[in-house]
């Protein structure tokens, strides 16, 4: 089976191709981001041709494929491996009539970046999400894009342009997640008030709660990392907790919408007050579609869009539940391997940034639907860095504090 560990025989073998590697990979991560946050603003409710901003998407896709085909130093296992989820992604693609897509981009996307580093898409992806911030904030407040008005009893939330208070907030959280693991090593008082005025803004701008306790909950959280990390995880306890936060989170999302007691004053509070009425929602959607291997489409209807139109809002949020009722179990199993992995190998390289940030995205998944995406969630191209160990490249993705790998897991 030597021939397996071959590097990829469509590999462009030149002195050139990881330069050009990267910059194709660059303008294509660039595209697609650009494309979903267009996705992701009010503009898609008013312009019809907005949609078809999901084939540029799909160009981004097909860019990545070539990338990773004929750019990458991929052995032929490798290969394979990448073949065969994507063939199980193209698989929930079409018995989801084409609903779920996303999954599928990622996996490609995170694949494309073998030749670049990890801190330079960092980097990028930071710079790329505040520039998207604010020029749709801008767009919003000079009328070129309209504002949503949503109010939580008779206040006003802010969505500036995005689509829900709740999506504008997210996409201040995850500035604040990238912040981390960029700087987690040098940070200063100033970056915790910084992040506490974003807490602050997120609860009286858009009135996010999920955003505003998931930035208040990474703050002390840190604090312990910083101060006891390095004791706190050579206890066998303390890891074991951390790897097993998302099959618990996802275990409890279950439990707690399939025994949902809809006649029950307790219950119902307890959801509507903690979870904002995520467990009764999920419950509605397990009542009315069975749990299958590949997913399945689902009737989902937007609170924005059912005010418009006048109809009823149906809404899955929890990342849990909709991943194993839209993408089905094959999908949702290879989700909470992906995240497990990523804590192990964060623990194993004692990145407590990295680390913290998996921790905050386990518990902000049980409320809302994003950081099973490469769009938003940064993390997952250490995918590709650390599920694929590079072939002979300098291998500086798999440093942390000027140590190898190897010193790390000795």
């Amino acid at each position: 089976m030597k021939w397996l560990k071959k590097r990829n025989p469509f590999y462009i073998n030149s002195t050139r191709t990881p330069a050009v590697s990267q910059m194709l990979f660059f303008l294509m991560y660039a595209g697609y981001l650009i494309c979903r946050t267009v996705l992701f603003t009010t503009v898609r409710f008013e312009n019809d041709k907005v949609r078809m901003t999901r084939h540029v998407l799909w160009m981004c896709f097909f860019v990545a494929v070539f990338i990773v085909v004929f750019l990458c130093r991929y052995t032929i296992w490798q290969m394979l491996v990448i073949a065969l989820l994507t063939a199980v992604y193209v698989k929930i693609y079409w018995t989801t009539s084409k609903q779920e897509y996303l999954f599928l981009h990622s996996i490609m996307i995170v694949f494309a970046a073998r030749e670049t580093e990890w801190k330079t898409i960092l980097k990028f992806t930071l710079v790329a999400f505040l520039a998207l911030i604010g020029g749709t904030i801008f767009l919003s407040m000079t009328g070129e894009i309209s504002t949503v008005e949503v109010y939580r009893g008779d206040r006003l939330r802010l969505s500036l342009g995005f689509p829900h208070p709740n999506s504008f907030a997210f996409y201040l959280l995850c500035v604040v997640l990238m912040w981390v693991l960029l700087r987690f090593e040098h940070l200063k008082f100033y970056d915790y008030i910084a992040w506490m005025a974003i807490a602050a803004f997120a609860w009286w701008g858009p009135n996010s709660k999920t955003t505003t306790f998931s930035v208040l909950l990474l703050i002390p959280l840190i604090w312990i990392l910083k101060k006891w990390g390095n004791s706190l995880l050579k206890s066998r306890l303390v890891r074991s907790i951390c790897l097993c936060i998302y099959p618990f989170m996802a275990l409890f999302s279950f439990l707690g919408s399939y025994f949902y007691q809809a006649d029950s004053v307790l219950y119902t509070k307890i959801d509507k007050i903690l979870f904002t009425g995520r467990l009764g929602l999920a419950y509605e959607f397990l009542i009315k579609y069975p749990i299958t291997m590949f997913g399945q489409r689902l009737k989902l209807v937007g609170s924005v869009v059912a005010a418009q139109k006048g109809t009823t809002a149906y809404i899955l949020d929890n990342c849990y539940m909709r991943t194993l009722m839209n993408d089905g179990v094959i999908a949702f199993i290879l989700m909470l391997a992906m995240f497990v992995f990523l804590v192990y190998r964060a623990i194993q390289m004692n990145d407590k940034g990295m680390l913290a940030v998996l921790m905050i995205m386990a518990v902000y998944s049980v409320y809302e639907n994003y950081f099973n995406r490469v769009g938003f969630n940064i993390l997952f191209f250490q995918l590709c860095f650390q599920l694929f160990r590079p072939v002979k490249s300098g291998s500086s993705d798999l440093q942390v504090k000027g140590k190898s790998m190897k010193e790390h897991t000795k």
